[in-house]
């Protein structure tokens, strides 16, 4: 069912609109300028490109062949515990420091000017050597306890003031 439009001044009716024919403007886009390729790089980015590489091609070619060529380091190897049941033969101890001489009629007593040691004469051996394997304990800082050739035994220490405090210890405790 169609509504009957208001009648208008010019007779028609408002919801009329002219015919135009067929008739329509032609479509036109606003102008758009194309981009034209234009050669913008720097004269400079392809020798230099060129350049990092060879010398990348360089560094690899001489870090091969120093790695081809060097020798080879030793291989050390960790000495392993022994199987139970089994017998392994211990290496020999590393060279001891020889001891330094006692002046003439010394039975012990501390020389050296680093390390310092604390020699015992073969002939003091029985009356000074187990009081002082009783108290090495109480000595605070690495030792080495070695064996002269003369049979005289020491004590190496690297720290004199250490060696004189406890040695006079050992005395008191007598």
């Amino acid at each position: 069912m169609a509504f009957p439009s208001a009648p208008t001044a010019g007779g028609g009716s408002v919801d009329e609109l002219p015919d135009l024919g067929g008739f329509s403007p032609p479509i036109a886009a606003a102008p758009v300028l194309m981009p034209s390729l234009v050669e913008e790089r720097p004269k400079w980015i392809l020798p230099t490109v060129i350049g990092l590489g060879g010398l990348l091609v360089v560094t690899l070619v001489v870090l091969v062949v120093v790695l081809a060529f060097r020798k080879p380091e030793p291989v050390t190897v960790a000495a392993t515990l022994p199987m139970p049941g089994t017998s392994q033969v211990q290496p020999p101890p590393p060279k001891a420091p020889e001891l330094p001489m006692l002046k003439r009629g010394q039975m012990i007593g501390i020389v050296g000017k680093g390390p310092y040691y604390l020699v015992v004469n073969r002939s003091a051996l029985p009356t000074w050597w187990p009081r002082i394997e009783r108290h090495l304990e109480l000595l605070d800082r690495r030792y080495q306890v070695v064996q002269g050739r003369d049979g005289s035994r020491g004590i190496v220490v690297d720290d004199p003031q250490a060696l004189h405090t406890w040695y006079a210890r050992v005395r008191r405790a007598g």
